[in-house]
């Protein structure tokens, strides 16, 4: 085996170990909680020495810190995917993506922000990779921005303000189910973003006169689902 190949094998080794050692840290964090978690505990868990786990980490908490990012999902895949339906729909779509994207990372974020040395760590690892909530902004705003493009949305709103109309219920909705146990509102999450969608919608549609708008409704009630959405 050349020099070239063994130092590939042993890079593709070290990563894996790498990896097994953050698989473990996630899964003490979701048994454990991550306050007592010490790294005699991780090793064992990961089946490593504890000394291999500092080959790797400078300190426990960039490990812990690494674990706990390392289930954060993307966002912006799941809003690219969006597509067909009437306007509303596609928001409809959008935040129940965002829902689901918040029950994902309220847990870990809450984890994080509950011990003041990840806090600082994870600040400092934001700070670094330019990342951080207003990512998820950015990833909404994008999305707002190619429906105002097609005519769908009211292109003379600010896309960071709807998507923070968006972004607060959503959040609050996943925030009191985690702290009840149960939803706050006995609805579904659809039944909830359709709502949602329905209460914003008359701010939001594009005005008169512009592709994809539509005259006034007269004489009934607006009802999910209409074509008169389109």
């Amino acid at each position: 085996m050349s020099e070239h190949s063994l130092r590939i094998v042993m890079d593709d080794s070290e990563s894996a170990r790498r990896t097994q050692i953050v698989t473990a840290t996630r899964k003490l964090i979701e048994d454990r909680g991550i306050a007592q978690i010490t790294t005699k505990q991780i090793a064992k868990a990961a089946g490593c020495a504890e000394g291999t786990i500092f080959r790797h980490f400078a300190r426990k908490e960039d490990l812990l810190l690494a674990a706990v990012m390392a289930s954060f999902p993307s966002l912006r895949e799941s809003l690219m995917s969006i597509s067909g339906g009437t306007p509303r729909e596609r928001l409809q779509r959008l935040a129940l993506n965002v829902i689901r994207f918040f029950e994902q990372i309220t847990p870990a974020a809450v984890a994080v922000l509950s011990d003041a040395e990840l806090t600082r760590r994870h600040r400092e690892t934001m700070r670094e990779h330019n990342g951080g909530p207003q990512r998820l902004y950015m990833a909404v705003s994008r999305f707002i921005e190619s429906e105002q493009a097609r005519g769908a949305v009211h292109a003379g709103l600010s896309s960071a303000h709807i998507s923070s109309a968006l972004l607060g219920p959503c959040f609050f909705r996943v925030f009191t189910r985690l702290s009840l146990g149960k939803n706050s509102l006995e609805i579904t999450d659809e039944e909830f973003v359709a709502g949602l969608v329905d209460t914003l919608w008359d701010g939001l549609r594009p005005a008169q006169g512009t592709p994809g708008s539509r005259g006034p409704v007269k004489g009934r009630t607006k009802r999910r689902g209409n074509k008169e959405d389109k």
